[in-house]
C-alpha cells in the first residue's frame, strides 16, 4: 500500500469516527459504512473488469483450500 493510500484510508477512519460520534448522524453513518463494506466484499469477491477476475482466479488457484487462519483468541505472540 502506497502512503498516499495510507493517509486516504485513516481520513477516512477519522471522518467516520467523528460521524459516529456525532449524536444526530449515528444511525445513518453506522449505515452507510455497512453498505460500503458491503459493496468493496462484492467487488472483491467479483470485481466487473476482465483482468482482476482472471487476477483473482490465478490467486485463487495459488492459495490452497485448506490453509485455515488462526482464531482470535490465539495469542500472537
Amino acid at each position: 500500500m502506497t502512503n498516499y493510500g495510507i493517509r486516504v484510508a485513516r481520513g477516512l477512519a477519522w471522518f467516520n469516527c467523528d460521524r459516529l460520534l456525532d449524536p444526530d448522524s449515528t444511525e445513518e453513518a453506522s449505515r452507510s459504512i455497512g453498505r460500503s463494506t458491503a459493496a468493496l466484499i462484492s467487488e472483491i469477491r467479483s470485481p466487473g473488469d476482465r483482468k482482476l477476475r482472471v487476477g483473482l482466479w490465478i490467486l485463487r488457484r495459488l492459495i490452497p483450500d485448506r490453509r485455515h487462519w488462526p482464531t482470535a483468541s490465539t495469542p500472537l505472540a
